[in-house]
């Protein structure tokens, strides 16, 4: 194997651009260097799983699922049998009774006698509802063994009575001790459950259980539109397979219908090809061992198999193999077919699933090696973007130490500029459908050729996308493969950075119309002497966080302008707005009502602004005073918090620290934008 990476490395020198060579030929090329690669990778996974198997201890489990017994309880077998016992006394006293005042005929004693054959046999089932050790304590001392009886003696009918009613009390005193058993049992399940998975007692406190999301069945619709629900195993994989088919679909974009203004967005940077030097040089082992630390070691090891915990137990002989092997693949822009296989797992939507495919989040589980090959290229990118500041455009999710707070506070003080000095402001968020799975390798290719990122890297972040092959978890098994044409992987460390790159030109666009947008400024004195000032002043026209878009204007009509600028983005690169998802809101506007709203998405659907309160990265915004519907909020949040606990066996220390831990944060983020006082705090709590 290393004889034949040293072949890969002698025989692929840097890549230059050279028009003359004949395209066949560098196909040819191509295809012998991937099928190496694939060679090499495995029998570099090969000797994986023999270091594996050799030094680490193994055992085989079966996945498939028994069949649960449920137990009856003993409180339960002995109760029931102690009634019918109960009716058996019933019937022998009301037989005596009639047998006194008349003589029974042959046909009653020979019924009799049958009767008393058979509850003889069963006496003997039934003194074995005791035998259990632990309830040795209640039957001690106590002769609860029910002989035979003569059903024609009175004697035995009286000695029966007492057996039922040394039952009845032996019952009543299992079924407390069963039940305060149960009881600790559950206290003390309940406390191992507090120790060992906290994400779920917390999820348990609030009566917020997330239900593993299956795929069983499918909402289906015919060509007339009716729908209907589809149980048949085998059609329902063909229903998720053409789901997914159509998801990652190859866009169609239209890169011809680009304006000039367009084309210079996309002309490639050229200060920035120096910065690149440090992201396409070899991979050392510190480097590799400094990433796996990084790493989740609870993430789900598929489709290898082997998770991050057992990698960082490599050897460092096979750590060093690793690495070699990424560098060349780094080297020649290749990556292996295993490489591009994934099992798509479906998890809920915030809204309901209803078994309608268009309400799942494929989250794709992929190769343990692959991501934490895709977290160490990430890492260097990002620092050399944050670095020399190449992304342009008010994104703040994707580079490091980038979170929500940023656009809150940025969003919070435009309108609060707005409501004090009285000026016009109109504020419209916008969502976009499956924004990840609606990424062109085109697109993405385009955009990372106007940071001058080096061809080799390009080309290996657009391979490592292209053809990836997708099977989705059901619970009928996986489904056949199916050949994803674009798109971009969720639960990938590299995909957020790659929407960022992706979605930068949009908003750089959109903050070159320097006389639009919203403008705000603050004066203050440096010299008091002298009376100098200094003004800072700041333009904004649009903001992202991910694909949470916001527009922020002074007009009616420059908000539709930077509307209609995005549009024209997503119409070139075959992406499509979430309708349903649009908010508008308008402060001081000198708009006429009926002239006050915007047009957005293909089906250009009119919106106009709304006196509500509009959500954005979980915090409330106004056209008005928002100070007493933040406080509404926050209220409500707390009731609902105190109705979870009501039927909550907890402690006082259990319920301090699920409002240290819930409680206070969650109220916390809501009000981070509105100025409550301490006795307005209080009066909430």
């Amino acid at each position: 194997m290393q004889q034949t990476m040293k072949q890969l490395i002698y025989t692929n020198p840097e890549p230059r651009v050279d028009y003359e060579v004949d395209t066949e030929i560098a196909s040819v090329y191509h295809e012998a260097t991937k099928n190496i690669i694939n060679l090499v990778w495995s029998h570099l996974a090969n000797d994986i799983d023999n270091a594996i198997n050799y030094h680490l201890h193994t055992r085989m489990s079966s996945i498939l699922r028994t069949k649960q017994t449920n137990k009856k309880p003993l409180d339960y077998i002995a109760a029931k049998h102690t009634s019918k016992l109960y009716k058996l006394l019933k019937d022998l006293k009301q037989f005596h009774y009639e047998s006194s005042n008349t003589v029974s005929t042959e046909a009653q004693i020979s019924s009799l006698i049958g009767k008393e054959r058979y509850w003889n046999l069963k006496f003997l089932k039934y003194n074995g509802d005791y035998n259990d050790a632990s309830l040795i304590y209640f039957t001690k001392h106590r002769n609860f063994m029910i002989t035979d009886i003569d059903i024609k003696d009175l004697q035995s009918i009286t000695m029966l009575e007492d057996h039922i009613k040394m039952r009845r009390e032996m019952d009543q005193a299992i079924r407390k001790f069963i039940q305060s058993r149960s009881t600790s049992e559950a206290i003390e399940k309940h406390h191992e459950c507090i120790q060992s998975d906290q994400t779920k007692w917390l999820a348990s406190t609030q009566d917020k259980y997330k239900d593993r999301l299956v795929i069983d069945r499918v909402v289906v619709q015919d060509q007339h539109g009716d729908r209907s629900i589809e149980l048949d195993a085998a059609q329902i994989k063909r229903e998720v397979e053409k789901h997914i088919k159509k998801t990652f679909r190859k866009r169609k974009c239209k890169f011809d219908d680009m304006n000039e203004e367009w084309k210079q967005i996309y002309e490639p940077v050229k200060e920035y090809k120096d910065a690149w030097r440090e992201a396409i040089e070899p991979i050392t082992l510190g480097e590799w061992l400094d990433t796996l630390a990084k790493l989740n070691t609870g993430a789900v090891a598929r489709p290898s198999e082997i998770d991050y915990r057992v990698i960082r137990l490599f050897l460092e002989k096979l750590h060093n193999l690793i690495i070699e092997f990424i560098n060349i693949t780094l080297r020649v822009s290749i990556i292996p077919d295993y490489w591009k296989q994934s099992y798509l797992c479906p998890f809920p939507k915030p809204n309901r699933f209803e078994y309608d495919l268009n309400n799942i989040r494929p989250i794709m589980l992929l190769d343990t090696i692959r991501k934490s090959t895709t977290k160490l290229v990430t890492e260097r990118i990002s620092k050399i973007l944050t670095r020399h500041k190449m992304l342009k455009g008010h994104n703040f999710c994707g580079l490091k130490n980038e979170d929500t707070t940023i656009p809150l506070i940025i969003l919070n003080s435009i309108i609060e500029d707005a409501k004090e000095l009285d000026k016009e402001l109109h504020v419209v968020t916008q969502d976009i459908k499956k924004a990840y799975d609606s990424v062109s390798i085109d697109s993405l290719g385009l955009a990372l050729d106007r940071l001058n990122m080096p061809v080799n890297l390009t080309k290996w972040i657009c391979n490592l996308y292209k053809e990836r092959s997708i099977q989705t978890i059901t619970a009928f098994g996986l489904t056949d493969n199916v050949i994803a044409q674009d798109g971009i992987d969720q639960g990938d460390a590299l995909s957020p950075l790659m929407w960022q790159i992706f979605y930068d030109p949009l908003l750089m666009r959109l903050q070159n119309r320097r006389c639009e947008g919203y403008k705000m400024g603050i004066e203050w004195p440096t010299n008091i002497c002298t009376r100098s000032t200094y003004k800072l002043e700041m333009q904004i026209l649009a903001m992202a966080y991910m694909d949470d878009t916001i527009y922020l204007d002074h007009s009616v009509t420059g908000v539709q302008e930077s509307i209609d600028i995005a549009d024209d983005f997503y119409r070139i690169h075959n992406i499509e707005v979430n309708g349903s998802k649009i908010d508008y809101i308008a402060i001081n506007t000198s708009e006429e009502k009926d002239k006050c709203k915007v047009s957005i998405g293909c089906d250009q659907i009119e919106h106009c602004p709304t006196l509500k309160a509009i959500r954005y990265l979980g915090c409330y915004f106004s056209s008005h005073r928002q100070a007493a519907k933040i406080k509404k909020i926050i209220k409500d949040i707390i009731d609902d918090f105190l109705r979870s606990l009501r039927s909550k066996a907890i402690s006082v220390g259990q319920l301090e620290y699920l409002v240290d831990r819930i409680l206070i944060p969650r109220c916390a983020y809501i009000g981070q934008l509105t100025n409550l006082s301490e006795s307005e705090w209080d009066a909430l709590f």
